[in-house]
């Protein structure tokens, strides 16, 4: 799960070959986000969080060290942001 902002961050840094399955209970918002998305890539409205998950090939972890960064969370806080060098 994630924030409309980290999964647009997350479009823009895919290239723009792959495809960005969402899905969330707002109708509205999957329509305006794969709108303004689209121009980075392929954005799939999913019809459920389980079609997602099953066609998830990139962890969060991946993702994270595609964006060069990750957080650390302790008790539902970030505690700190830690940035990984691209290679």
């Amino acid at each position: 799960m994630m924030g409309y902002g980290m999964a647009m961050n997350v479009r823009r840094k895919l290239p723009a070959s792959s495809k960005l399955y969402i899905f969330d209970v707002s109708k509205a918002t999957l329509e305006k986000f794969k709108q303004e998305a689209s121009s980075h890539g392929e954005v799939i409205i999913a019809a459920s969080s389980k079609e997602v998950t099953d066609k998830a090939v990139m962890s969060l972890y991946r993702i994270a060290l595609t964006l060069g960064y990750y957080h650390l969370y302790a008790s539902g806080r970030r505690t700190r942001e830690i940035r990984i060098p691209y290679s």
